[in-house]
């Protein structure tokens, strides 16, 4: 059991475990990111209902990561995608011709817009399908397209 003194803390690692930003787990536990970003500083504690939700939430979270059938959130793919590659966001930004805080918003939780979505799906060699959570195979057509032909 988590001690309310250990609860800022807890949260914070957890939540790095899963490499989810504050904006991901606030949106999952249905809170603000400034009242989670309190909690994480210290600034006082989730109620006990509260911290059952934001257990609930990093289990779900936890799962979603090991491919239990649930969706992954599209910021977490574009993150998996570009940390696969070795690249930064200010990397991927240049890449794509998109502001480096597109990334980070992108990654936080917002959806890119479709032109920002077929860069980003292009770039990173995934399907756009993928990213978005519709489909579990990362592999686009246009990769899997290059295949040898027999003919």
């Amino acid at each position: 059991m988590v001690s309310d003194a250990e609860w800022g803390p807890h949260i914070r690692a957890q939540r790095k475990t899963l490499g989810i930003t504050q904006a991901v787990l606030a949106r999952a536990v249905g809170i603000s990111v400034a009242t989670m970003c309190r909690w994480e500083l210290e600034h006082g504690n989730p109620s006990p209902a509260m911290r059952e939700r934001i257990e609930e939430a990093l289990t779900s979270l936890a799962g979603q990561q090991k491919g239990n059938g649930d969706v992954i959130p599209t910021g977490a793919r574009i993150r998996a995608a570009r940390l696969e590659r070795g690249w930064t966001q200010a990397e991927l930004a240049q890449r794509i011709e998109k502001a480096e805080r597109s990334i980070g918003n992108w990654e936080g939780g917002k959806v890119p817009d479709t032109p920002s979505l077929r860069a980003l799906a292009m770039a990173l060699e995934v399907s756009a399908d993928w990213l978005l959570g519709l489909s579990e195979t990362p592999q686009p057509w246009f990769v899997a397209s290059k295949q040898p032909s027999r003919f």
